[in-house]
């Protein structure tokens, strides 16, 4: 019978920074209610550049004191409970697709029912170790970049035990130099890593193999784009389950930036939306230069409303995607033929032709495979081996956020009024005949 397997291994610490032997603990573990697995950057409603630690529950028999706290002799856990590395695998035993989820062992949500021998674990992803960190007096000083600050507050031990940093892979998008480096003494290392990653609009992603990059907010062009399909694609090759959330984008926009008291602003987009302000104290630079170099970057990259929405799929379709890959989506309108008319696929047809007149549409929202999307958020869902896909479209603009005509090559694309034709190698060329059932062949993908 079809169904998820799934496997838990627990590797507790022996030390303040160091882990023992990984640990079978399958057999304790009640499969009764597993959360969502989510990974993210900038998704949350309303605001952009937080961190948003993805847990996971787990509920396993206590059998004499198992899973009890160091204090009894009968424990796994010879260093406590908090942090120890948790590695989850679900399999899908129809098809074979395997989510591994790894995460922390949060102490401060354990709780044990001493009557049914029961314990509830909250298992929080790897880069929750940084909440736990403190950043010493000195660490940070006047005159050092932002990339060696971000260096200084994640390769520490307590991170570096669980997470793999190298200076290589730090590479913020704008790297100015602090001013104040006092302003980060004894401070959390979470909240001031926020500010850092913020102010040189920057993401931090973690790969599942726990490698650390701090990059840009663009899309990942070395992979390449996942295509998916609606239920009326005109080819029937529907790899998605529904739609939801489908927004303009304007919760996520802002055309004015205060850093402290300096303001930037884009007056162009202020005419078309509105004021649209978000103000940031960032203590550590008190150059205006900086101030004003900070606000800019952050309007021009927020300025414009970019399209939003989550796209279900099964988890199979999705599952080498990661954050920042880009996506296109073919999400077209129901189209029926007039009654006694062909329907035109293939082949230049004339708007007004009596013999193969525009077919009725049906539906509330069409979408271009045209139209660049990339992934600011993945949820997973284990029990029934889902995905939801947030997508945000990319660029920075209003005429941008769309991928080069010739970059979907399928035989029966049809655009109103562009007719790509190519031959293998060859470059487009764009005619504007107002045609229906144009015919794109032999096109390499290129991004706009």
């Amino acid at each position: 019978m079809a169904g998820t397997r799934y496997s838990v291994f627990f590797a507790p610490r022996n030390g303040p920074t160091t882990y023992g032997t990984e640990i079978d603990v399958s057999d304790f573990i009640l499969f009764n209610g597993v959360a969502l697995i989510k990974k993210s950057i900038d998704s949350g409603d309303y605001d952009v550049g937080v961190f948003v630690y993805d847990d996971l529950q787990l509920k396993a028999v206590n059998r004499d004191g198992y899973f009890n706290e160091e204090t009894d002799i009968r424990s796994i856990f010879p260093f406590g409970r908090d942090r120890a590395k948790v590695r989850v695998v679900f399999t899908d035993t129809a098809t074979g697709d395997t989510i591994v989820y790894r995460g922390l062992l949060n102490e401060e949500a354990t709780r044990l029912d001493a009557t049914g021998d029961q314990i509830t674990f909250r298992i929080l992803a790897r880069d929750s170790v940084i909440r736990d960190t403190k950043i010493s007096g000195g660490t940070i000083s006047n005159g050092m970049s932002c990339k060696n600050a971000i260096l200084a507050i994640i390769d520490v031990p307590m991170v570096t035990s669980v997470l793999t940093v190298s200076a290589v892979n730090i590479n913020p998008d704008f790297n100015f130099t602090i001013d104040d480096g006092s302003k980060f003494n004894n401070k959390s290392g979470r909240e001031m890593l926020n500010k850092l990653l913020f102010a040189s609009n920057s993401v931090m992603l973690i790969s599942d193999v726990g490698v650390v990059t701090v990059q840009s907010r663009d899309e990942d062009t070395t992979i390449d784009i996942l295509n998916l399909f609606g239920p009326f694609n005109i080819n029937y090759r529907q790899n998605t389950i529904r739609m939801t959330a489908y927004n303009t984008g304007k919760h996520r926009m802002f055309n004015a930036v205060r850093i402290n008291d300096t303001e930037r602003s884009n007056a162009a987009f202020i005419s078309v939306f509105g004021y649209r302000q978000k103000k940031f104290d960032l203590d550590f630079i008190t150059t205006l230069a900086t101030e004003q170099a900070i606000a800019d970057r952050l309007v021009d990259e927020f300025k414009a409303p970019k399209i939003e929405l989550n796209i279900e799929v099964p988890t199979s379709v999705a599952r080498n995607s990661k954050l920042l890959d880009r996506v296109s989506l073919d999400w077209s309108l129901r189209i029926k033929p007039i009654e006694g008319k062909f329907l035109p696929i293939i082949g230049v047809t004339a708007i007004g032709d009596a013999n193969a007149p525009l077919p009725y549409t049906f539906g509330s929202l069409a979408i271009s495979t045209t139209t660049g999307f990339k992934i600011i958020e993945i949820t997973e869902n284990p029990n029934d081996f889902e995905s939801i896909l947030k997508l945000r479209q990319i660029g920075t603009g209003l005429s941008d956020g769309v991928f080069n005509s010739a970059f979907n090559c399928i035989i029966g694309y049809a655009v109103i009024g562009l007719a790509p034709i190519c031959g293998t190698g060859d470059t487009c060329e764009t005619y504007n005949p107002s045609v229906i059932g144009a015919a794109q062949i032999g096109c390499t993908e290129v991004a706009a």
